[in-house]
C-alpha cells in the first residue's frame, strides 16, 4: 500500500500561508506541533476541526496565551483546511506548515 501523498501547487501555496499566518501570529510551535500529531494519529479531519474547536475552552488550557494559541491555530486551519476532503492530505499539508514554521519562526528571531 502506497502511503505517499503528491501535493499540489496550491496544496503547497496552503502549506507556505498557514506557516506564514502561524508564525506571524508568534503561535507556541509545541501547541501546533500537539494538533499535528493528533492529527497524524487519527487522519481524520472532521474530528481534527472538532478538537480544534474544543480546545480553547478546554481543561488543557494553562493560560490565557495558551488558549489564545488554540484560538489562531483553529482560525488558520479552519481558513486553509476546509476545504480539503482528504485526510492524508490534509495530514500533510498541516505537517509540512508546521515544519516550514518552525523554519519562519527561527528566522524572525534571527534576523
Amino acid at each position: 500500500m502506497n502511503n505517499e501523498v503528491n501535493l499540489t501547487r496550491q496544496d503547497w501555496h496552503k502549506v507556505e500561508t498557514i506557516a506564514r499566518e502561524l508564525a506571524a501570529a508568534g503561535v507556541d510551535r509545541n501547541e501546533v506541533g500537539k494538533v499535528v500529531a493528533y492529527l497524524q494519529r487519527r487522519h481524520h479531519r472532521q474530528n481534527f476541526m472538532s478538537l480544534l474547536d474544543r480546545l480553547p475552552h478546554s481543561n488543557y488550557i494553562r493560560s490565557n496565551q495558551t488558549r489564545n494559541y488554540f484560538e489562531r491555530i483553529r482560525r488558520v486551519c479552519r481558513q486553509h483546511l476546509q476545504d480539503i476532503t482528504d485526510d492524508r492530505q490534509a495530514v500533510a499539508i498541516l505537517a509540512w506548515a508546521f515544519r516550514l514554521m518552525t523554519y519562519y519562526s527561527a528566522r524572525k528571531v534571527d534576523s
